[in-house]
């Protein structure tokens, strides 16, 4: 009957699932190793956010693979509020980029200035 057929279609697709699932995850972790860098590409933006509200001490720096459009964003609205501007420099062997910049030195007042 087509209707039993249709049951073992479903009972095939839901036994089929985790492999699909991990044969996607695999696929998707290897795209970010390949893109290099230390930052994953969905958390390139709070890596440049936590660089740029660092200390004024040091340089903070960071490798990226190629930046998504949200972390080509981020820099632009870093600049605009913060007045922060990463040195971008590309590394052509490895095809990752290195940006660094001086923080602005923003401080958690609920744990007290020491």
């Amino acid at each position: 009957s087509a209707k039993s057929d249709d049951a073992g279609d479903a009972d095939a697709r839901a036994k089929a699932l985790p492999e699909t699932l991990g044969e996607n995850s695999a696929m998707m972790l290897l795209e970010e190793v390949k893109r290099g860098g230390y930052v994953d590409s969905s958390h390139q933006a709070l890596a440049l956010t936590l660089c740029a509200l660092s200390s004024q001490d040091g340089i903070s720096q960071l490798r990226t693979g190629p930046l998504t459009p949200h972390s080509v964003e981020i820099l632009r609205l870093i600049q605009k509020f913060l007045k922060i501007k990463f040195k971008i420099a590309p590394e052509q062997q490895s095809r990752t980029l290195f940006l660094s910049c001086i923080g602005a030195g923003i401080k958690n007042l609920a744990k007290g200035v020491n």
